[in-house]
């Protein structure tokens, strides 16, 4: 277990024993009988279940909806940074988009400008 402040929600559980009743055989494989002529009987013990761990899931849940509590709120910041960006993207689209024309004006007011000169030069030049 990695995570101390989860450690007591899981328990390991014993290895489990039960014990097995078999007749004696000989050599041979034949039944091995006392001198009352029963089967003599050897108890051997094996293991029956193998030791595990156990967790309790109720108050892991209690866990899990703090987990889901925190990623929320991350969530969240996340998101209001993000629309925050998002706003001040727009702003500054909306400013470079005012900027634009108002270049693209001064430059269209150049032309004019240059084409009446042309213009007037061309007067000039032939009076």
């Amino acid at each position: 277990m990695t995570i101390d402040d989860l450690k007591y929600l899981v328990e390991e559980v014993e290895d489990k024993y039960r014990t097995v009743e078999t007749e004696k055989l000989d050599e041979n494989g034949d039944v091995i009988l006392d001198d009352d002529g029963n089967p003599i009987i050897e108890k051997k013990e094996q293991m029956a279940l193998k030791g595990r761990y156990t967790v309790n899931y109720k108050d892991i849940f209690v866990y899990n909806i703090a987990a889901t509590k925190e990623l929320h709120q991350q969530l969240q910041d996340q998101m209001g940074k993000n629309n925050a960006l998002h706003e001040e993207m727009e702003e500054y689209k909306e400013t470079m988009d005012n900027k634009l024309d108002m270049v693209l004006n001064q430059l269209t007011a150049l032309m004019e400008e240059n084409n009446a000169l042309k213009l007037r030069i061309k007067w000039l030049e032939e009076k």
